[in-house]
């Protein structure tokens, strides 16, 4: 697991020793990672709906919707990652004439989003103090972390696939050209 720290700042190093790892650690690698950072966006969507909940519920009920929101956000996490992202990621290198294994996909879906871990400071921050609570001036710092963070996962994944299906430059972006359009069309939402 020391490779996911490893790709925030030695992404090319990283991704060759990964080339070189068992199939079977990489799969449990991957099903970590995204089990992990899913959990993580469980725990940010329970805080920005706690204020809600405690409106409708005793407040002893706020620790089994936590683990409820974990757990949801884990299983989805993993679902999305190990096979939407995963498979429209690799449709698009067969689209692109680049044959890379299912694996290789998913190794570079799964640490490309290891900087959305640095969200977790933010989201305990926020969560804890209640987003309710925080003077929304403040939520353009989180805005701005989020598409820095999103322009690192973008550069990470560039990489990957570079790397594992053979690509220039412009072919990668070409291939991860839905999750960057996924991403615009967030940041526009956001900002209307």
């Amino acid at each position: 697991m020391i490779a996911s720290i490893k790709i925030l700042y030695r992404t090319r190093k990283t991704f060759d020793y990964l080339d070189d790892q068992y199939e079977d650690d990489l799969e449990t690698n991957c099903t970590f990672i995204f089990g992990l950072l899913g959990a993580i966006s469980g725990l940010n969507s329970f805080f920005k709906e706690k204020a809600q909940l405690l409106e409708h519920m005793d407040s002893r009920f706020m620790i089994l919707f936590l683990i409820i929101a974990i757990a949801f956000g884990a299983v989805f996490g993993v679902l999305i990652g190990r096979y939407v992202t995963t498979y429209v990621l690799y449709g698009m290198s067969k689209l692109l004439k680049s044959l890379p294994a299912v694996i290789d996909i998913r190794v570079v879906a799964a640490y490309s989003i290891m900087p959305t871990i640095l969200y977790l400071p933010a989201i305990l921050f926020f969560g804890i103090q209640g987003w309710d609570m925080i003077p929304t001036e403040y939520y353009w710092v989180f805005d701005v972390v989020s598409i820095l963070i999103w322009i690192w996962v973008l550069k990470i994944m560039t990489q990957g696939i570079m790397k594992f299906s053979k690509l220039d430059l412009f072919k990668a972006l070409i291939n991860i050209s839905p999750i960057i359009l996924i991403g615009i069309v967030r940041i526009i939402v956001k900002f209307m």
